[in-house]
């Protein structure tokens, strides 16, 4: 059985869609993920809030 990674990271992308704000939360490992996932929402040029937050795990 395959264990699944605890995300480390969490970004939060705020996009200016039309006249309203749209909010993408992504979590992922490796900060190496983070441009994949840009790459995959609304084009970056509407980005206007872009925040990365460590998620700490209580263990």
């Amino acid at each position: 059985m395959e264990r699944k990674a605890i995300p480390r990271w969490q970004a939060t992308i705020t996009y200016m869609i039309g006249r309203r704000p749209e909010q993408r939360i992504h979590e992922f490992e490796e900060m190496e993920e983070l441009h994949m996932l840009v790459e995959q929402g609304p084009d970056w040029n509407f980005i206007v809030d872009f925040r990365i937050d460590l998620l700490r795990r209580q263990y």
